[in-house]
């Protein structure tokens, strides 16, 4: 900027000014002047398109933003897509063992959801996870009882098929015989977990000689840490036939007295007639 009628214009990289080099004051027409010329400055189109350059340069498109998040969609894993790809890393003859427990543990993670419980069955993939008791390692036998206790848990569906493919019996087996507490606890968790709610299955754990097998502990040195979970799962199933007992008697009570006991309902009778409340 030059300078006219006395003002004399400065600049300092974004800073700007003015002085008046004749009075030491500004008229009202000198300031609407020097204005004028600061908005013919600033509003300068090559400097204004540069900034916008370097704007863009510094970000993204947003169509390009959004082709990645599409490609990002695509490959996300749904949980079937998941839970496949894990159990065939473990029916996998190729995978190694650390592989396989691993496959086990995300899979146990998974099936904390009742859909995917479901899912596990309606695959008929179940019976993979019941045969993996059968290994003769022990952090497969301890990840397969983790994930058949909690697809289990509180999932009737489940429950049966686990029943259906002899896991109950496969449990008690690796109860009965020699196997590290750490394994036990996570079988007794199974076993707990099957029992619960599910009548069928405590009848069945009584014909396999489930409660002999539970109090096997009790005489074994070193199985100490064992002895609370067993009274736990034999307690709940005392307390569920308690119950039910008491459901059934509620139940057989009211039904007496809706169908008209002779017993009761003169009783009744006799009160209502002498406006007895």
């Amino acid at each position: 900027m030059g300078e006219s009628e006395g003002l004399k214009y400065w600049g300092d990289g974004n800073r700007q000014g003015i002085m008046n080099t004749h009075n030491p004051s500004f008229t009202a027409e000198e300031l609407k002047e020097a204005l004028k010329k600061f908005k013919e400055g600033i509003d300068d189109p090559v400097d204004t398109q540069q900034d916008e350059d370097a704007v863009r340069a510094q970000f993204r498109p947003i169509e390009e933003l959004k082709k990645d998040m599409e490609a990002l969609d695509m490959l996300m894993e749904t949980d079937v897509q998941a839970m496949r790809r894990l159990l065939n890393q473990l029916n996998n003859s190729y995978s190694t063992t650390e592989e396989k427990v691993t496959a086990l543990l995300d899979l146990e993670y998974l099936v904390h959801q009742v859909d995917n419980c479901q899912n596990l069955v309606s695959m008929g993939e179940m019976q993979l996870v019941i045969k993996a008791l059968n290994s003769t390692d022990i952090h497969l036998k301890k990840s397969a009882a983790f994930v058949l206790g909690s697809a289990v848990s509180s999932n009737p569906s489940v429950q049966v098929e686990a029943i259906e493919g002899g896991a109950l019996q496969k449990l008690l087996t690796l109860l009965a015989t020699q196997r590290p507490t750490a394994v036990k606890k996570k079988v007794l968790f199974a076993v707990a977990s099957l029992l619960r709610h599910f009548p069928f299955a405590q009848s069945h754990f009584l014909k396999l000689g489930g409660v002999q097998v539970l109090s096997e502990p009790f005489q074994t040195p070193g199985a100490e840490s064992l002895h609370v979970r067993i009274i736990t799962v034999l307690y709940d199933m005392i307390i569920e036939k308690v119950n039910i007992s008491l459901q059934i008697y509620t139940s057989l009570y009211y039904h007496s007295k809706v169908q008209g006991d002779p017993g009761t309902c003169g009783l009744y009778g006799d009160k209502n007639a002498k406006g007895i409340s």
